[in-house]
């Protein structure tokens, strides 16, 4: 426990990335920091992580160090592009593939979808993990590990130039954090709801018993975006949605 403080503690005084300069310090700060991440929830293995990112980009190096000062149980590292390659030996070429095959999959579903109404048009700059810059992340559950880009096929769509380039850049960061952050199978507790429901993918839940678990999911959600209103961190349009599915709850619970 006083472990895990002391490591908070570090993080918010010291620098948000650790600068890494050799394949050796890579290691070292996986090593090191994923025994000093603090996982939240329950069951000890929800929340936590360790990432790097591999780019020499400066502009790109600002907007991940407003990401990284953000997050209490993720340390994040900064290397030379150099280093992610699979020559240097810490990011294999199986998952850059692997990955790179899932975002070209995302990519044609978006644009199969986007294409009923803008006539079939393609990204002009799609993402080469082979090439780009990357984020490399290592979790205590699931794969274990995750690779992706610190800039989207749709931020480069934007361009540098663009009033939302930025914002769009930090919240792709944010989102390859939040989705490597959680397993994918969890147990449903007062602990972790608000980390769950703040997970961007879709959520399939199981109640084992009906009628109290759509009371306590209800319940749950409601606190969420009490707390939310009050940090002032609500998404509107999200919100209405959930209050309309609340309100669904509660008469299928009177039933």
């Amino acid at each position: 426990m006083w472990d895990n403080i002391v490591a908070w503690v570090e993080k918010k005084a010291g620098p948000s990335l650790i600068k890494l300069e050799s394949a050796q310090e890579v290691n070292v700060f996986f090593e090191s920091k994923s025994r000093e991440a603090t996982p939240s929830g329950a069951t000890q293995v929800i929340g936590g992580g360790v990432i790097v990112a591999f780019t020499d980009d400066p502009a790109k190096i600002q907007i991940l160090e407003s990401v990284a000062i953000a997050f209490d149980d993720i340390f994040f590292g900064l290397a030379p592009r150099s280093l992610g390659r699979p020559e240097a030996g810490l990011v294999s070429s199986e998952l850059v593939t692997t990955a790179q095959k899932l975002l070209d999959a995302e990519v044609r579903d978006k644009l199969r979808y986007e294409g009923q109404e803008n006539g079939g048009e393609s990204f002009k700059n799609p993402v080469s993990l082979q090439d780009d810059d990357l984020l490399y992340m290592r979790f205590p559950f699931d794969a274990k590990h995750a690779v992706g880009p610190i800039v989207s096929a749709e931020a480069r769509e934007l361009g540098a130039g663009h009033e939302d380039y930025v914002e769009r850049v930090g919240d792709d960061v944010r989102f390859f954090v939040a989705i490597n952050s959680v397993p994918n199978v969890n147990v449903f507790t007062g602990e972790n709801a608000a980390m769950l429901f703040n997970d961007p993918r879709p959520m399939l839940i199981f109640f084992r018993d009906e009628r109290r678990g759509t009371m306590l999911l209800a319940w749950t959600v409601l606190t969420v975006y009490i707390f939310q209103a009050q940090a002032g961190t609500l998404n509107y349009p999200r919100t209405m949605r959930t209050c309309e599915f609340l309100a669904l709850i509660f008469a299928l619970a009177k039933t």
